[in-house]
């Protein structure tokens, strides 16, 4: 079976940092057929990088260290100065996406893998639901006076993480405007 680079990306709103963490992990004929040591050894390897581009943002690649490839989890760590953005900036909302990129040689032949996938950020309207939700009128909607906007928002933040949970980008990307809108007019402190 064809090697496979396997990844994630995980993102922290308050500690304003993106990790990535290689999970190929070591080949094994029967539960990792992909991995690392079956078609090509991790001293194979001749550079790894990572490619984010955040939303609305510019590509930043990072020429990842010695430490990638690897079979142990190392996680390379990113904060919003290394694409241009205040220490104290919120990740951008909407899709993140990422690539992951190994070149190397074996025994002559050389090979280029990559993985890409995209992530969502919703770190602003988080914060705004959360705010929100605090705030919830439990009479509002009992006489004709429609959803209350905290309760709307909550519904519309977890119909987002579904949407981008499925792949549906285009549904997440709608939802994700619609909570953005609420946000924009009802909370004012995120």
């Amino acid at each position: 079976m064809a090697h496979q680079l396997k990844g994630s990306l995980c993102q922290d709103c308050e500690a304003k940092t993106l990790a990535f963490t290689e999970k190929t992990g070591i080949y094994h004929a029967t539960s990792n057929p992909t991995g690392w040591g079956g078609d090509h050894a991790l001293t194979d390897a001749t550079a790894a990088y990572l490619t984010i581009t955040l939303p609305g943002l510019d590509p930043v690649t990072f020429e990842l260290t010695s430490n990638f490839p690897n079979t142990d989890g190392t996680v390379y760590y990113m904060t919003p100065e290394n694409f241009g953005l205040e220490a104290d900036a919120d990740w951008p909302d909407g899709l993140i996406t990422y690539e992951y990129q190994v070149v190397g040689d074996t025994s002559g032949t050389p090979f280029n893998y990559r993985m890409v996938q995209q992530k969502p950020s919703m770190c602003e309207v988080m914060c705004c639901v959360q705010n929100l939700g605090a705030n919830v009128n439990l009479n509002c909607g009992c006489e004709g006076g429609g959803i209350d906007p905290g309760t709307e928002a909550i519904l519309l933040l977890e119909s987002a993480k579904y949407a981008a949970g499925c792949g549906k980008t285009k549904q997440f990307t709608e939802i994700l405007g619609e909570l953005q809108a609420i946000c924009n007019k009802d909370c004012h402190n995120c």
